[in-house]
């Protein structure tokens, strides 16, 4: 349970850290709501397990508060020989048809199942070794035994959200470094191609004036 509650807790804080950050672009807080979002369905399946811990811990767990044995009933102990009776029921040690709220033999018995499988005693009577009473060690195995919460399944793991990446524009060399003859005139680039005026320039094209005569 411990690990459960720590689980919800710093999936508290993590929310709260990502919701208190602004984005530097849409692409980042896109990403950022998204993890939120899987953050928050964990917290919720954190809880759910916790709920149910508790649940489950409320309604199994036994805690017999007096020694009891053979000739008493609900009446004396505050309902405590029904509760002993159902605990050992859901062992399969009790198996009269109903839950009677009288110690008699049969629930007598019952325990000796219990206090044996459980390595309480296993021999002995009653008066002697406590063989079939339900004394301060049976109720304190009985206890451990019935107060462990049923193991729950983990929480599925939501895989982090990877933000798409956008590959980078190519940046295009100037025409007059790019090594590429762009006017045909069979020179290349700056400063072999008389129209280029520098590595920057991107024109290759000659557009000085030539006089001929006519």
């Amino acid at each position: 349970m411990k690990k459960i509650l720590v689980g919800v807790i710093c999936a508290v804080i993590i929310i709260s850290s990502f919701a208190s950050s602004k984005g530097t672009s849409a692409q980042t807080s896109s990403a950022n709501q998204a993890q939120i979002n899987a953050l928050i369905a964990i917290v919720i399946q954190l809880q759910q397990q916790l709920s149910a811990l508790l649940a489950g811990q409320n309604n199994s767990c036994v805690v017999l508060s007096r020694t009891l044995y053979i000739g008493l009933n609900d009446a004396g102990t505050s309902g405590e020989v029904s509760k002993l009776q159902k605990f050992l029921k859901s062992q399969g040690d009790f198996n009269y048809p109903t839950i009677t709220g009288f110690f008699g033999g049969v629930t007598q018995q019952a325990v000796q199942k219990f206090q044996a499988r459980n390595g309480v005693v296993s021999g002995g009577s009653p008066a002697t070794t406590g063989y079939g009473v339900a004394g301060a060690l049976t109720r304190a195995k009985i206890q451990a035994v019935s107060c462990v919460p049923t193991p729950l399944a983990p929480a599925p793991v939501t895989p982090p959200v990877t933000p798409p990446v956008t590959p980078p524009v190519p940046l295009l060399s100037p025409k007059c470094s790019d090594n590429i003859d762009n006017d045909g005139d069979g020179k290349i680039d700056y400063p072999a191609d008389p129209g280029c005026n520098s590595l920057t320039d991107n024109n290759e094209n000659d557009t000085s004036f030539k006089c001929s005569d006519t």
